[in-house]
């Protein structure tokens, strides 16, 4: 067989594994509480590591219109790995071929072949990804609980947490850093539940973008005074990857960069019910 029709054969069955991967993403998606939740992982692969790659030379910041077209971007980089890869594994399974010259491997066929190596290569460069976004902390997105602060001169007074964010120790660490007054509960994105927490106190909307890192420990709090970002405790350990606060009109909006995306989040979503807790 030439090297022509082995690329051709071989970008057919990699354009049949990204067409199964999708189909399967859709399926986990509309049958997540049913079934698709216990399948979803392996599909998730499958379809994502070219994704993830790809990922690696996005800039941190990415341009607005991004998202708008996430979805077909990502089908579209899918695509294209996993003809790349057909390339490459038809490329390989024909040299091999030609080393053997004419004789047929009597325990294997081309299309048996092609698949061990699509399968191959596919988990060598999940596996390297896996680990990257691991150290880089793609899977330690916290939860954040966004609360107003009104600076005072007594001790710190919780106002209103309804969900338990501000433990005993987290307001012993506020106290310590200096920060006196009332606070009140905002908004919450996520679960305090979660494995990592950041708490967000602001004196007034933010005007100026804050990175958020991940924080590597339980809790990690920043504070804006209404003119500068500090965090509590200072200098804490944190993941490579963070959360970009901007100011929005009329509320700040969270971007989330972890693995190069590009997802948004409302923060502070309750702050005009806060002015009510003013006085």
């Amino acid at each position: 067989m030439s090297i022509g029709r082995r690329i051709i054969f071989g970008e057919l069955i990699a354009a049949g594994v990204w067409f199964l991967s999708q189909a399967g993403l859709l399926f986990c998606f509309f049958t997540y509480q049913i079934i698709g939740r216990f399948v979803y992982l392996p599909f998730s692969w499958l379809a994502n590591w070219p994704q993830a790659i790809f990922s690696l030379f996005l800039p941190r910041t990415l341009p607005g219109w991004y998202s708008s077209f996430a979805w077909p971007i990502d089908c579209a980089v899918s695509l294209i790995g996993w003809l790349l890869i057909g390339i490459v594994a038809a490329c390989l399974f024909h040299f091999i071929s030609r080393r053997r010259g004419k004789r047929r491997w009597s325990f294997i066929n081309p299309l048996f072949g092609t698949l061990c190596t699509l399968t191959a290569l596919a988990a060598v460069a999940a596996g390297v990804i896996y680990e990257t976004r691991l150290r880089r902390g793609d899977y330690a997105q916290p939860s954040f609980a966004y609360f107003r602060w009104w600076p005072g001169t007594d001790n710190l007074v919780i106002d209103s947490d309804p969900g338990g964010w501000i433990s005993p120790d987290t307001q012993s660490l506020l106290e310590h850093a200096g920060i006196r007054g009332r606070v009140g509960w905002v908004s919450t994105v996520g679960e305090r539940s979660a494995e990592h927490r950041v708490i967000v106190l602001a004196q007034r909307l933010p005007t100026n973008a804050c990175k958020i890192y991940f924080p590597r420990e339980r809790v990690l709090i920043y504070v804006y005074d209404g003119s500068r970002w500090r965090t509590i405790p200072n200098g804490a350990t944190t993941f490579p990857s963070f959360a970009t606060l901007e100011p929005g009109n009329p509320i700040p909006i969270v971007w989330d960069h972890s693995a190069g995306g590009w997802s948004g989040t409302a923060a502070f979503g309750g702050w005009e019910e806060s002015e009510t807790n003013k006085n």
